[in-house]
């Protein structure tokens, strides 16, 4: 799958449902958007303080920020739900999403990885 806003770099190893989600997202929101981690291997994980079972590592979460303003990261919060994302977490100026298999709904704010 070609993504529409986002470079290839950037969506590598990330499953395809994710990539879609977050075109769509980002078409609602109309804002700009940067993921700053999106697949990472078991190591770079560890690397980066991820838990040992991180979503990361099986392509199924993403990192992401806006780089304008704190409007445009409430706009893409909004847009993120909207596009039937059920787990967003808030953290360190990024917001972290993904595809829980439990596909329950979560919020949470003040994480670190």
């Amino acid at each position: 799958m070609k993504p529409k806003y986002f470079q290839p770099h950037e969506v590598s190893g990330l499953s395809d449902k994710l990539v879609e989600m977050l075109d769509k997202a980002r078409d609602i929101a109309g804002v700009p958007v940067v993921i700053t981690s999106g697949y990472r291997a078991p190591d770079r994980n560890a690397l980066a303080g991820g838990v040992s079972n991180s979503l990361h590592c099986k392509g199924l979460a993403a990192d992401l920020r806006t780089p304008k303003s704190q409007t445009d990261r409430e706009k893409l919060c909004f847009a993120l739900g909207a596009a039937g994302f059920k787990q967003i977490g808030l953290y360190n100026g990024h917001i972290h999403v993904e595809l829980d298999p439990k596909d329950s709904y979560a919020i949470w704010t003040g994480v670190s990885h």
